[in-house]
């Protein structure tokens, strides 16, 4: 997916998301991503394995912005997080939360829950 403007704005729920992956190799890039969630709504939750999200800009509120979150067979992990803009997202938890084993999160500044294994956050500052 890339170059798309999405927005989130879940009516009667605290929850929502922008972006659901439930692929492999999966690659997101270039979007424009306004969550109006409640404070359980999700930006960009990536389900699969060995994909890309990068140059996002991710404004709004909720949980995170950028989620690694295993579900079922897919375990989320060897993905990459590249030079994402969450300068405009207000997380309740972190920026971004990684469950899954040997992601790599690369940009500026942000809060992580890192809660996998391998993980790594690579600053750009």
């Amino acid at each position: 997916m890339k170059g798309k403007r999405l927005s989130s704005f879940p009516i009667g729920a605290d929850a929502s998301m922008g972006i659901a992956l439930l692929s492999d190799q999966a690659v997101v890039a270039c979007n424009d991503i306004a969550m109006g969630g409640g404070p359980k709504a999700m930006a960009v939750v990536q389900m699969g394995s060995d994909g890309l999200m990068a140059t996002n800009r991710i404004a709004g509120s909720g949980l995170c912005a950028l989620h690694a979150l295993p579900y079922g067979a897919l375990v989320a992990s060897r993905n990459k997080f590249v030079s994402n803009d969450m300068s405009q997202f207000k997380a309740s938890i972190a920026d971004a939360i990684l469950k899954g084993n040997s992601n790599v999160l690369l940009g500026k500044s942000s809060t992580v829950s890192d809660q996998g294994k391998g993980n790594q956050v690579l600053r750009t500052n």
